[in-house]
């Protein structure tokens, strides 16, 4: 490699080092967006995080912290019993970023309201995708409640203590 040729290269390694707007744009402000609701969400202040995430989404629909602010949506309408509003919102991570770790997470937790919704047909279901990905993040989580769902299935049905 020639002398100008380094001096290019140290340029562009110093220039993508020192860019703290790298990543789709996200600039310091656009990261403070999304970590004020993100916070709402942690402080347990679910109902509060709702209207600064959806217009952080609906403001940087390309934002790298997007997939962040749809999984973070979901889980803040779960803890309001709000089931229909959280799945959307999972899904929604799934649809707009399959590859992420956060559309991985949230293919979880659609199973996850499948169970709470007692519908273990689709948890089973959505279980088994991600159980044959041994490499995911959540597989194993993921084989073990196909291994709860088999149980139950397998299990003779328990009378209520009122029908004796």
């Amino acid at each position: 490699m020639n002398w100008k040729n380094s001096k290019r290269l140290v340029a562009i390694v110093a220039v993508v080092l020192g860019c703290t707007s790298c990543g789709n744009g996200a600039g310091t402000a656009e990261r403070d967006e999304f970590l004020a609701g993100r916070q709402l969400v942690v402080d347990g202040k679910y109902k509060e995080a709702t209207g600064p995430l959806e217009a952080f989404v609906t403001a940087h629909p390309n934002s790298k912290f997007c997939s962040r602010a749809g999984l973070f949506l979901g889980k803040a309408y779960l803890a309001q019993d709000d089931m229909p509003q959280a799945k959307k919102w999972f899904q929604w991570t799934v649809d707009n970023h399959p590859t992420t770790l956060e559309g991985h997470k949230c293919r979880y937790k659609l199973a996850m309201c499948a169970v709470l919704e007692e519908d273990y047909g689709e948890a089973g279901e959505r279980f088994a995708a991600l159980a044959e990905k041994p490499d995911g993040p959540l597989a194993a989580e993921a084989t073990a409640w196909q291994r709860w769902l088999k149980k139950q299935a397998a299990a003779p049905p328990q009378a209520d203590a009122g029908d004796e």
